[in-house]
């Protein structure tokens, strides 16, 4: 699929006509742009270090501030790069890496927070920052909180998990009103293939707007009319859905979609929070990040039910 702005190389087909009548994918190579830039991620966690990865491919050098020791993480993001490599075809030289666990070591540059989804160690974080993040701009990755309660400055730039996948972000307002590096930063996701699509600042956005409200579906489904989850998945089939919202948990994280629609029912009272969610994150259950599944401790839950 090629994707808005998208910039291909492939070679010419000496064929009149070649496959006439139907629709012939095309394999993209990613280009990097003349302009190399200095970017400072904060946070170390599964989307931050796929950003980390991502950037360093388009050709930009990246500061990484992680609670972890630099020791544990750069192993992490070689592995992510490595996977990005395979799946995106990027071409050009790779952006150096940094990765620093005192916040003071970082230095002023535009800064992207992919900490974890909540207010107050994304407050906490940002204002021990050692310069002005507003000065070269400063980008949060998340949905589910407002950027402008997050730091006067923060503009929503939103990636979805894993970024090799759903080429596309969120912007939340308008490209005009960003600033010049987060114009440029916008151009180069662009120029390698990345649809960029302009939103309202409304939580959630659109994707998990959508997205929350059907998890929350499925999960209250579960939780007051006892459906088993396979009765759901069925029917989601016929219209359409190819996933299960189950997988889909596991995939973003167990712990984050608590953490999402926490920050969601407090702003919006219609979305759904399933105690589950809470009780399978306090039994350790995170999903593909610590190779636990939610679909199983719902199915532990259950049977330790009808035991009783």
């Amino acid at each position: 699929m090629i994707y808005r702005n998208a910039r291909a190389r492939h070679p010419r087909s000496t064929d009149p006509a070649p496959n006439r009548g139907r629709a012939i994918p095309i394999a993209v190579q990613y280009v990097v742009p003349k302009s190399q830039m200095k970017i400072n991620i904060l946070g170390a966690g599964v989307m931050g270090k796929q950003l980390v990865a991502l950037l360093q491919l388009f050709g930009h050098d990246v500061i990484l501030w992680s609670r972890r020791a630099p020791k544990i993480v750069e192993p992490e993001i070689d592995r992510q790069r490595r996977i990005l490599h395979r799946k995106l075809d990027v071409a050009g030289t790779l952006g150096g890496l940094n990765v620093v666990d005192r916040l003071p070591m970082l230095e002023s540059a535009l800064t992207i927070e992919v900490l974890s989804e909540d207010l107050d160690v994304k407050r906490a974080v940002i204002g021990d920052l050692s310069y002005d993040p507003s000065i070269h701009g400063l980008l949060t990755n998340t949905s589910s909180i407002q950027p402008l309660h997050i730091h006067p400055a923060a503009r929503g730039l939103h990636f979805f998990n894993p970024v090799f996948a759903v080429k596309m972000v969120e912007l939340a307002g308008t490209r005009d009103a960003l600033q010049p590096l987060q114009r440029e930063l916008i151009g180069s996701l662009e120029h390698n293939g990345f649809d960029v699509i302009e939103t309202q600042d409304n939580p959630g956005y659109v994707a998990n707007y959508v997205l929350f409200r059907e998890i929350g579906s499925v999960l209250r489904l579960i939780d007051e009319y006892g459906y088993y989850p396979e009765v759901i998945e069925r029917v989601l089939k016929y219209l359409g859905r190819s996933t299960s919202t189950l997988d889909i948990i596991d995939l973003i994280g167990v712990d984050v979609c608590y953490k999402i629609l926490l920050n969601l029912v407090r702003v919006d009272s219609t979305f759904y929070l399933s105690p589950m969610l809470g009780e399978a994150v306090q039994a350790g259950v995170l999903g593909n990040k610590n190779g636990t599944s939610f679909r199983g401790f719902l199915k532990t839950q259950a049977k330790q039910a009808s035991a009783r």
